[in-house]
């Protein structure tokens, strides 16, 4: 994969709302969706349970042997729907859902734990706990449905690249997505995220549908389209913190790569806002 420079407006979509396992079954396998002849046309992620892997094996192997390279399944919400920041024993749970998904070979995962956009919140403990737990790590971690507070791309403190969904809200379509592309084209270049991802609803969506008016912006406005794997893979490589000493007292330096995302060698930690939404994707 090339590398991503500010050059390209690169972009990721990736369809929603496949933790819920009738959304597998019987919505994204529909003719206009999956089903589609014009299926890989369009470089895009698609959010699938791996509980799926369990629960209903036949459809899972369906997808893994239909993929095209343009396809890319992703775990979305590991062993299930869940909040691993309020969680009390939140690293055991995700540490499960790590190792379904190293097993299954699934590159990426998806979260909706919504506090994550902070890249120094206290949930990003439990997640490396969890990647220590299982001994494995995802190739990269798309983060909510819609935008939140907090930078569109960083590594976590464990080194995970992550994308967080600039989508404006849950309920737009293809043509409300087509202007934010368009919008996001139109931004200089050192205004906008090396990389942004798009969260896209399943129930105001189709693959068709994206392939008739947004696949076209790659020709129009020059957007590079490009799966979520191929997209982590085309970021900066993660410069950990390092430390230094002098002859009297320790000093902990923060790399220029961790400060320009957000990272910070020893982050404090960060509580869910009284009086916020309840909403977490």
């Amino acid at each position: 994969v090339e590398p991503c420079t500010t050059d390209d407006v690169n972009v990721v979509l990736a369809l929603s709302d496949g933790d819920n396992v009738t959304v597998a079954e019987a919505y994204d396998p529909r003719p206009e969706n999956w089903g589609s002849p014009q299926r890989g046309t369009l470089p895009i992620g698609w959010g699938i349970t791996p509980a799926l892997s369990v629960l209903a094996p036949a459809m899972w192997d369906r997808y893994v042997s239909e993929a095209t390279p343009a396809d890319e399944i992703v775990d979305i919400m590991g062993l299930g729907y869940s909040y691993g920041s309020v969680m009390p024993h939140a690293a055991a749970h995700l540490a499960g859902g790590e190792r379904l998904r190293s097993t299954l070979g699934i590159a990426t995962h998806w979260s909706l734990d919504a506090l994550l956009s902070d890249p120094e919140a206290k949930g990003w403990a439990a997640v490396a706990d969890a990647a220590t737990r299982a001994d494995t790590t995802p190739a990269g971690i798309l983060l909510n449905y819609e935008r939140w507070d907090g930078p569109a791309w960083f590594h976590s403190d464990h080194g995970v690249p992550v994308l967080a969904s600039q989508q404006s809200s849950y309920d737009d379509g293809p043509a409300q997505l087509a202007t934010s592309l368009r919008a996001l084209a139109e931004t200089p270049a050192s205004e906008r995220p090396l990389v942004s991802f798009y969260a896209i609803t399943v129930w105001s969506s189709t693959y068709d549908g994206l392939v008739q008016q947004i696949a076209p912006l790659a020709d129009e406005v020059g957007i590079r389209f490009l799966t979520p794997a191929d997209a982590f893979a085309c970021l900066p490589a993660w410069e950990p913190p390092t430390t230094t000493t002098t002859s009297t007292t320790p000093t902990t330096v923060t790399s220029t790569t961790a400060a320009t995302e957000g990272a910070t060698a020893t982050p404090p930690p960060a509580e869910p806002v009284d009086g916020g939404t309840s909403y977490v994707g």
